[in-house]
């Protein structure tokens, strides 16, 4: 013999268990999307505010072991990438040669070692990030003068 309420309950649970499914997955779109207004979610190229820029750099340098970036540096750039867990910002800019090297001299990341040199106009400083975080890197470009930064958190 079937058991009727015990069923309906069963089928009332599962209702149940479907609205709220359907309620986290709304309130959790909710949550991403306040997560990436304040630039904790999102891909490169995710816009900095003005009151934002100056802590990323801050935190790019510090994560780098580097110098400040020089005052002749043209196009400068920063970006950043990341969820509630990880933290990356990528910087780039464009300088002459002299205060390239300068500022790689300056700097304690890239000062204390050798640069690998992927192509032969191309220079890549594997360096040994600051403060916790996990990744530190300066690619150098010899023929465009363009400076890349890497740095990341997790």
């Amino acid at each position: 013999m079937i058991n009727r309420p015990k069923k309906k309950r069963i089928v009332f649970l599962m209702i149940v268990a479907v609205i709220v499914a359907g309620l986290l997955s709304i309130g959790g779109y909710q949550v991403y999307l306040v997560l990436q207004d304040f630039g904790f979610v999102g891909g490169w190229h995710e816009p900095l505010g003005e009151a934002n820029v100056k802590s990323a750099i801050e935190c790019t340098l510090i994560w780098g072991r580097l110098a400040p970036i020089p005052e002749e540096a043209r196009d400068f750039v920063i970006e950043t990438a990341g969820s509630a867990f990880t933290r990356s910002f990528r910087a780039t800019f464009v300088a002459d040669p002299d205060v390239i090297e300068r500022w790689l001299t300056e700097s304690p990341g890239t000062s204390e070692v050798e640069p690998e040199r992927p192509k032969q106009r191309v220079r890549h400083f594997q360096i040994r990030p600051g403060n916790g975080a996990a990744l530190a890197e300066v690619t150098v470009d010899d023929e465009t003068h363009r400076v890349r930064i890497e740095v990341w958190w997790s």
